[in-house]
């Protein structure tokens, strides 16, 4: 029967429809690389910052934790966008498997085949006696057909499997769309926590502008 369905039907076309899971793990990545390389270009401009501040390594440390924070965020992305490729592969790989075992299903279906068109075979003679000593032929053995409540059984099996298939394939997915909602709440607080970097990294620019100009303006006469 594997033979058969190898030979005579047709390849089975990959799955469609999970082009938007795919989509959304590549942007997921795609985020999870933005994110480091900002809070990268940050870190490098705060440290430098922090050479003309009066505690140098306390500055650093913050400015290294703050790095470490939108990193951490990034990996997660990135746990997440494989949590929902693999969740898709294994949708695809179901819906695949559904679709080879409907074919088999009906490569394995016994052809009906009408009475009136059955045409008539002619009682077979009786076979000669064999010759004393002579090796005795051992007729092949037909298999009978399959039973109706046979058939019936084998095709509930067949439903069966299916809709366990189909079951694990809806919780796989269920599974991409909760880490689908999670990205974008950690997406929205990496957001958050960058526009308040940046905010306060414009604060201390504008600090140090500031008393740049006070020492530079000098001290009224007395």
């Amino acid at each position: 029967m594997g033979t058969c369905l190898a030979q005579g039907s047709e390849p089975v076309a990959p799955t469609k429809g999970l082009d938007a899971e795919y989509q959304r793990a590549t942007a997921m990545r795609r985020e999870a690389a933005s994110m480091q390389e900002a809070a990268l270009q940050l870190r490098t401009r705060e440290e430098y910052e922090c050479q003309s501040r009066f505690l140098v390594n306390r500055c650093r440390e913050q400015a290294r934790d703050r790095y470490l924070e939108v990193v951490e965020e990034a990996r997660k992305l990135t746990a997440d966008a494989a949590v929902i490729e693999t969740a898709a592969r294994q949708a695809e790989v179901a819906e695949r498997d559904r679709e080879l075992a409907r074919r088999r299903a009906e490569l394995s279906a016994p052809a009906s085949t009408p009475v009136a068109d059955t045409p008539r075979v002619p009682m077979p003679s009786a076979a000669p006696l064999p010759a004393p000593g002579a090796p005795r032929q051992v007729e092949p053995t037909v298999q009978p057909l399959p039973s109706a409540a046979e058939q019936k059984q084998r095709e509930a099996q067949r439903q069966a499997e299916r809709a366990a298939q189909e079951k694990a394939a809806a919780e796989r997915a269920a599974t991409a769309r909760e880490s689908a909602a999670d990205y974008d709440r950690r997406k929205a607080e990496a957001a958050k926590r960058k526009a308040d970097n940046e905010a306060r990294a414009a604060r201390k620019a504008a600090e140090k502008k500031a008393a740049a100009e006070r020492a530079a303006t000098p001290a009224p006469a007395p």
